[in-house]
């Protein structure tokens, strides 16, 4: 608004913030931090820079995400990846960092996009059609964890891009054998 810069987290040596995620309110951020020990947090700090508070360290999670918070700002979706090679999709508490677990991979399958529905009931997420391809398919997650549905089967790469407020998924895909946007009613 006013055209200036403001720090909202200041890094010393070995420490540093990376993925974030804005909650929808526009009051909160969640990041992850590079702690100087050497753990991988998920923090929240307000958006004018107030009250930066760790959600999250847990010493097997190896690398985290935020993607985005529900429309209720109670939860925080994340990409957890944990020593080995298990991944999850997972809500974190804002309040008190508890995880609720959504669904896991035995790979990594990194650069995945994930965001909740503007009602909160699903989360869309793309991730590789096989273990030895970087071409993606979109699905689409209940968020109280009780079913899953592959939304995009095509031979194509489709990347979510987001929801629209009504409701429709907006996604990339190369299917027409360049980049364009499709909007898909669900």
């Amino acid at each position: 608004r006013t055209g200036g810069v403001q720090i909202l987290v200041r890094a010393q040596a070995g420490e540093g913030a990376d993925w974030s995620a804005i909650s929808r309110d526009g009051q909160s951020v969640a990041y992850t931090w590079f702690a100087s020990d050497g753990a991988i947090e998920l923090r929240v700090v307000g958006i004018d820079g107030s009250a930066p508070r760790v959600v999250l360290r847990n010493p097997e999670v190896e690398y985290l995400e935020p993607h985005d918070w529900t429309p209720d700002g109670t939860h925080i979706l994340t990409h957890l990846v944990f020593k080995g090679w298990r991944t999850e999709i997972a809500l974190v508490a804002a309040a008190d960092g508890l995880v609720r677990r959504l669904k896991s991979f035995t790979f990594r399958p990194w650069g995945r996009r994930m965001c909740v529905s503007p009602e909160g009931r699903f989360i869309a997420y793309d991730t590789p059609q096989g273990p030895k391809t970087a071409d993606r398919n979109i699905f689409a997650l209940r968020t109280d964890g009780s079913g899953e549905t592959r939304l995009m089967e095509h031979p194509a790469n489709d990347i979510v891009l987001g929801w629209l407020p009504e409701g429709d998924l907006l996604f990339a895909s190369n299917r027409s054998g360049r980049w364009d946007a499709y909007r898909l009613s669900l």
